[in-house]
């Protein structure tokens, strides 16, 4: 019959294991286990949960602020290109011409449109439905 497992046994022997290897590491050291307790000491081997969670939310926020003011340099460049006026006067043909089944085949609707569209409608409905709760 197999026992259960205590996960507090668990964490004591990672964090035995830890500490063999800072040893480890420490006597490993190539300037001297003085400077590597002082190393290891300011920047240990296994980074905080704390520090994770700072240097993951500061990537997102620096993605985030790329992604959002990153048009401020694309948009004059495709803009001087005509790629707005082009992809602009295409889209309302095609808007146009597929009530009436005349799509022009140069810019067919794809799935992505039509999943903003029920984001859209689903998003009016969510507000219709709290504004009238």
């Amino acid at each position: 019959m197999a026992q259960a497992r205590d996960p507090r046994n668990d964490y004591a022997r990672q964090r035995a294991g830890w500490h063999i290897g800072a040893a480890a590491a420490i006597a490993a050291f190539p300037l001297g286990a003085g400077l590597g307790a002082w190393w290891y000491g300011m920047y240990p081997v296994l980074p905080s949960v704390s520090l994770m969670a700072i240097t993951s939310g500061a990537l997102a926020v620096l993605g985030a602020l790329f992604a959002a003011f990153s048009g401020i340099v694309t948009d004059p460049l495709q803009r001087l290109a005509g790629l707005h006026r082009r992809r602009l006067l295409r889209l309302i043909d095609t808007l146009e011409g597929a009530p009436c089944g005349d799509s022009p085949a140069g810019f067919p609707m794809r799935d992505h449109y039509v999943a903003r569209l029920l984001d859209l409608l689903d998003l009016t409905t969510g507000v219709l439905r709290s504004v009238h709760a």
